[in-house]
């Protein structure tokens, strides 16, 4: 335990914790004392692990009973048959879940009837949500108790036995493989999920625990004071009961009463006088700082004012002006007698990327707008306005005032020229989306797609407003999350190869491509994977998730991510099409929805076999129809999404390492969940797994498509020539795995 306490950061001030700790392994005299231990699970999580103590003879031990006094009599009834023996010491450990730590703790609410039950979860930054249960509701809390796995025929109800569910419950919290799961809850709680595991069973208990709060101080009063109230009770057994429990105050006085029930003990007296003065030199420091405040506030406090006065008006106006948006569109609601909207549909009424809750095994995403440069922006925007023209000593002998002005003033014009030069190679296949998000600070996919609108003349053409496009980027970039491989910069990546396929590649020449075709296509290689939870359609499907519900099993992702980047253009300061005529919006949104259902792989075969069977009929591609050119749309998307199989080798590597480290991730949690694993995704099968699964993604799926479409578009033969090289190199470290494998069988064989 006192290494769990240092852990936590509370054995830093103070030997309180750790004199506990140490005197319940040298008083353990009964079943009522425990040993502790930290020990390392299969997952590489410290755990603590409580071992009861019995004496020599092996059987539980029990004060004798002329000694028992009645405070410490525990109360009869059956759930407390074998609380004593498995809860006699609090059962703590910590684990890790994404990011985040968290630490957890189980207990009896009182130490001396042993009654009641506490369970307290801290995460790392010190905040505490804790719930106690009296032994009713102890009850009704084990009769909550569900299978992991729901059978498949009705079965009884579950009727756990109370030594049973105090084992199984002290182990889950101990040195169970299987830590709980946190998840935050309404209104500020935090819901867990405690596996249980008996010898019949795999089961899962949930509860809601409220939050108390941060507070140092009540680290010590859940963490660090059961061990204190533990430890006064052996003193008082070891001294044969003689000396009965703390009275209660005389006369009327007031006594301060833990949160989570039972006696309250208090600290050493050495550890109050440590908390004391560090809490002493903490309001010194703090006081200290309080006075500089003042001092500068002097200084400032007419500007500060003026602020605040100018803040105060404009939340005054918006308040304001939102109380007018919501009259108005009551007032629109009671006119046109609408229903309630979608809770998709309210989510975005607000504006912009929003969070959405996938399935509670997907991290937690909270968009957040990025930084961007309006000094890059401005000379991206005259740089590729002109295509003739767009070097970077054209920009340096520019006569546009605003283009003067910024590389006049500029304070960072060296590291916005060499974002440039990233973006420069836009028109190369060896474009570095990694080294242009890194430069950027995430902001790869925006700079990337406000140089491609500029570039093919989409704004001017088609009237739409610089400051609705760069609204619209900043959320669609904001949406995708920080997962390995399907996040902002593969979006950058795709849009970039979409381009590539367009231009250099010359497919707009080739199927004679209108400005609404390459608006659609760039639109949809953007916001392809848009709020994409790291998580693939058959784990959706196959967990039931809301999503897979809604979409009916079908191309559920590819659905979701159309449905939020529309739902986004809904609001008129992020609808770039607000400008297009209606036939025009109508081409340009069925052409995006297309391209972007095309792009779930579970439809591959079908539509490489529409397109080979077109290709056949006219080789020349020399046709005007729409369904022609939009079927070389959907080849496009589909060719730009895999494309990083086509990459240059160390760019190529990067992606895979990513893609595996997705895929394992999945694979975990289907282990976790007792689902058959993907294939391809099982983590401990990496090293003879994966290799394989390159080779036959890039011979199956990726060679022939490239291949096919460079018949139709010559310019992309160099991008088989790739595959071909990708491919050779997994071929030969497949071959160099194969030869250590049997080499290591061949020693195994020698040494038997």
């Amino acid at each position: 335990k006192l290494q769990f306490l240092y852990l936590i950061g509370l054995g830093r001030g103070g030997e309180g914790a750790g004199a506990a700790a140490s005197r319940l392994v040298a008083m353990g005299c009964g079943s009522s004392t425990a040993n502790t231990s930290a020990v390392e699970n299969r997952d590489g999580q410290n755990q603590l692990r409580t071992t009861p103590v019995v004496p020599n003879g092996g059987g539980p031990a029990t004060p004798p009973m002329q000694q028992s006094s009645p405070a410490e009599v525990t109360p009869g009834g059956e759930c407390h048959e074998g609380k004593e023996r498995y809860l006699a010491c609090p059962s703590m450990r910590w684990f890790e879940q994404g990011e985040k730590v968290y630490y957890v703790a189980l207990y009896v609410s009182d130490h001396v009837t042993l009654s009641g039950l506490t369970v307290v979860c801290r995460d790392a930054a010190g905040t505490v949500w804790s719930k106690s249960l009296t032994d009713d509701e102890v009850r009704d809390w084990k009769d909550r108790a569900r299978p992991r796995d729901p059978p498949q025929k009705p079965q009884e109800p579950i009727n756990l036995k109370w030594p049973t569910f105090w084992r199984s419950l002290a182990a889950g919290f101990s040195k169970s493989p299987e830590p709980p799961r946190a998840v935050a809850g309404m209104g500020g709680k935090k819901h867990l999920d405690v596996f249980l595991k008996t010898k019949d069973s795999r089961l899962f208990l949930p509860i809601e625990l409220p939050c108390i709060g941060s507070d140092p101080r009540l680290t010590h009063e859940y963490f660090v004071q059961p061990f204190f109230n533990v430890d006064r009770r052996l003193e008082w057994r070891n001294e044969g009961g003689k000396a009965a429990p703390p009275a209660a105050p005389q006369n009327g006085a007031q006594t301060q009463t833990p949160k989570h029930g039972g006696q309250m003990f208090p600290p050493p007296p050495q550890q109050q006088v440590q908390t004391e003065a560090r809490l002493n030199a903490v309001e010194s420091a703090l006081q200290r700082d309080l006075t500089k405040i003042e001092d500068s506030t002097i200084v400032v406090g007419h500007r500060r004012d003026d602020a605040r006065r100018v803040n105060q008006e404009h939340q005054d106006t918006s308040e304001r002006l939102n109380n007018l948006e919501k009259q108005v569109r009551k007032l629109k609601k009671v006119v046109d007698q609408e229903l309630e909207p979608h809770h998709l549909d309210g989510l975005y009424n607000v504006g912009g990327a929003r969070f959405f809750d996938h399935t509670r095994w997907a991290m937690e995403h909270q968009p957040q707008n990025i930084t961007y440069s309006d000094d890059l922006l401005t000379l991206l925007k005259a740089r590729f306005q002109n295509t003739e023209n767009h070097s970077l000593r054209h920009l340096n002998a520019a006569t546009d005032p605003v283009v003067k002005k910024v590389l006049e003033s500029a304070p960072n014009l060296e590291h916005i020229h060499e974002v440039i030069r990233l973006i420069d190679q836009v028109d190369e296949y060896d474009f570095d989306p990694f080294a242009l998000d890194e430069r950027t600070n995430g902001g790869a996919l925006l700079y990337t797609a406000w140089a491609l609108m500029h570039k093919y003349d989409l704004l001017s053409h088609f009237n739409i407003d610089e400051k609705v496009l760069l609204n619209f980027w900043v959320a669609i970039t904001a949406g995708y999350h920080a997962n390995p491989y399907h996040n902002a910069t593969h979006a950058a990546d795709v849009l970039q190869c979409m381009h590539y396929i367009i231009g250099p590649g010359q497919m707009s020449v080739t199927v004679r491509m209108k400005k609404e075709d390459i608006l659609s296509s760039l639109i949809a290689a953007g916001i392809h994977d848009y709020d994409h939870p790291g998580f693939n359609n058959s784990f959706h499907t196959r967990t039931s998730a809301y999503l897979a519900t809604l979409y009916n099993d079908r191309s559920v992702l590819e659905n979701h991510h159309a449905a939020c980047s529309f739902e986004i253009m809904r609001r008129d300061e992020y609808n770039i099409m607000a400008s297009l005529s209606d036939e025009q919006k109508k081409e340009v949104r069925e052409e995006v929805l297309e391209l972007l259902l095309s792009t779930d792989m579970g439809i591959h075969a079908k539509i490489f076999t529409q397109f080979r069977r077109m290709l056949a009929e006219s080789p020349d591609w020399s046709t005007e129809k729409k369904k022609d050119i939009k079927l070389i749309m959907v080849m496009a998307i589909k060719m730009a999404d895999i494309s990083n199989c086509s990459r240059r080798r160390d760019l190529y590597l990067r992606w895979a390492d990513r893609i595996a480290d997705e895929f394992y991730r999945q694979g975990d949690n289907e282990d976790m969940l007792g689902i058959p694993i993907s294939p391809f995704m099982n983590r401990k099968n990496k090293t003879t797994e994966f290799a394989k699964g390159q080779i036959s993604f890039m011979n199956y799926i990726v060679l022939p498509m490239f291949e096919d479409v460079a018949q139709l578009l010559p310019q992309l033969r160099p991008l088989v020539n790739h595959i071909e090289d990708n491919r050779a190199h997994w071929s030969i470290h497949q071959k160099q795995m194969e030869a250590r494998e049997a080499s290591l069988k061949e020693a195994e064989r020698d040494l038997i």
